[in-house]
């Protein structure tokens, strides 16, 4: 059996500057078969303001280009003026995100294949690194961690994973060698954006 498919919509804004998200800023696209919308700042550099849409399946969401964005954010005040749109992806996740994307602390990695690399060896490592995450146990601070395929580019990735607050982040990485083995390794194959993000959610 095909393994069952979740899709998450994530768009990363630079804004002037931050301060409180509008409500109707955390939703600007409404559609049937949505199960997560949020938003937050950015916890490393607080003018990069991110809204995410997780989808129950892929077929509940038709991928609307960049300019749709665009255009919901124009029409909402973010008490900041977002100035540029960094990147508006869709990935498929094999495993659910709604439990990363509703903990304390959100990790966002954007994974990029370097020239050469072989992408099947990049999957192989994400993979290996998901089993190390998700074997660290819930009272250690972690909520969930998943990856998947950017649909837009096929040399992207992303892992989202679920944290209690950054100290359980931290802890994790020093007390577990053999996720930092696998990193090394994906290192030597991919250039990593690594970012936390504080989401804010909708009623839905």
């Amino acid at each position: 059996m095909a393994a069952v498919l979740h899709c998450a919509e994530i768009a990363k804004f630079v804004v002037d500057r931050a301060g409180p998200i509008s409500p109707s800023t955390r939703n600007p696209i409404r559609s049937w078969g949505r199960r997560r919308s949020c938003s937050g700042i950015e916890v490393q550099e607080s003018q990069h303001l991110y809204l995410v849409n997780a989808w129950e399946a892929p077929e509940n969401h038709t991928i609307a280009p960049a300019s749709n964005v665009e255009g919901a954010r124009g029409e909402h005040s973010v008490d900041a003026s977002a100035s540029n749109l960094e990147y508006h992806i869709h990935v498929h996740f094999s495993e659910e995100p709604y439990t990363a994307l509703s903990a304390p602390l959100t990790e966002i990695v954007l994974w990029t294949l370097k020239e050469g690399s072989p992408r099947v060896k990049v999957e192989e490592l994400l993979t290996d690194l998901m089993t190390v995450v998700n074997g660290i146990p819930t009272s250690a601070g972690m909520h969930k961690a998943g990856w998947g395929p950017v649909l837009e580019n096929e040399k992207q990735f992303v892992v989202l994973i679920g944290w209690e607050n950054m100290e359980a982040f931290q802890t994790a990485v020093k007390n577990s060698p053999e996720g930092r083995a696998i990193l090394d390794q994906l290192d030597q194959h991919t250039d990593r954006l690594l970012r936390h993000v504080i989401l804010e959610h909708d009623d839905l």
